[in-house]
């Protein structure tokens, strides 16, 4: 292998476990808000929970590796450059809306980005066909666009079963021996929906990594070895070990006042979407799916006890971020990789 791939190899490599650690940085709060917001874990307590079970939910599947390797951009158009590009322009954006303390998708901004980045190599290679797996693509768009409103729905359902439920064993769903008891069953719903979101975003980088590795010689198929998975594990349950305060704090009390029940509710519904979209092998963002279900929580509640200024300024963020890391994508492969 000459020595500019292998560079270029261990660039992409790098970017991969910077991508998921930045990931698991602003996803913590996908994880473990709602548990505390709820007060049902301490800070510490839910962080390494959440960072142990998105490790092994990493090695679930490779069902979305795939999918965003293969379903956003046909294969063979893809390069070396294209993933550096996307990867950068998707990490920028995720840093910058942490640093503030907006919930953002980083799923939205790398399948963007790879759209972006690939636009941009089609227009300097002019003539270039067959850019995008337009077969898989629409799919891919549909997820991403739909898990939120599925999020909600099943927030807002969830809610009120669990809520008529607790009605029919305590006389009060506020009373402390409710509470006791929806905390308990909030550790093993934080447990499952980190390893869902294991099970999700770890995977996204995995592929490209792989198809990277393909491409320059340095693996015999396309395939994804162990290691890769091994180490995109890692740097995901690091990110999120670290966690982002500033996001947790957004999700955990700015939408809704939590209690057991609640955080509950939402991590239930929030694992039921992500575990389907997973099952199909479609990257969903977890971040839109578990705010969603928290909002849905909300709503069920009370209309009026959903806070609109900090929906309004997260919306914006989601709404911004497909146009902006395409943007920039496009603009770093144009100046660096062109």
């Amino acid at each position: 292998m000459p020595d500019p791939q292998i560079g270029a190899l261990a660039l992409v490599t790098l970017l991969c476990l910077g991508f998921n650690f930045i990931n698991g940085f602003n996803d913590a709060a996908n994880s473990v808000a709602t548990t505390i917001g709820a007060r049902a874990m301490t800070v510490p307590a839910a962080l390494a929970t959440a960072a142990l079970f998105n490790f092994i939910g990493a090695f679930l599947s490779h069902k979305v590796a795939y999918t965003v390797a293969t379903g956003v951009v046909e294969p063979q158009f893809m390069s070396m450059g294209l993933i550096m590009a996307a990867l950068m322009a998707a990490i920028l954006w995720s840093v910058g809306a942490w640093s503030m303390g907006l919930p953002s998708s980083s799923s939205h901004a790398l399948i963007a980005a790879l759209a972006g980045a690939a636009m941009a190599k089609a227009t300097v290679e002019s003539g270039s066909a067959d850019v995008f797996n337009w077969s898989s693509l629409g799919d891919v768009i549909m997820a991403l666009f739909a898990s939120p409103f599925f999020g909600f729905i099943a927030g807002f359902v969830v809610f009120r079963f669990f809520t008529r439920l607790a009605h029919g064993v305590f006389t009060n769903v506020s009373n402390f021996q409710a509470n006791r008891v929806f905390a308990r069953l909030q550790l093993l719903s934080a447990a499952v929906m980190s390893l869902a979101h294991g099970a999700n975003d770890a995977q996204k980088t995995m592929g490209l990594l792989a198809l990277a590795l393909f491409q320059a010689g340095a693996l015999p198929k396309f395939e994804i070895p162990l290691w890769v998975t091994i180490l995109s594990a890692a740097s995901i349950s690091l990110g999120t070990l670290l966690g982002g305060m500033r996001v947790l704090k957004t999700v955990a009390k700015k939408i809704t006042e939590m209690q057991p029940i609640h955080g509950f509710s939402a991590e239930s519904a929030g694992t039921v979407v992500i575990v389907g979209a997973s099952l199909l092998g479609m990257p969903v963002s977890t971040t839109h799916v578990v705010i969603s279900s928290v909002v849905g929580v909300g709503f069920s509640k009370s209309v009026h006890r959903t806070p609109r200024d900090t929906l309004v300024a997260i919306i914006r963020a989601w709404f911004l971020t497909i146009p902006a890391t395409m943007a920039l994508a496009a603009a770093i492969y144009f100046v660096f990789m062109a």
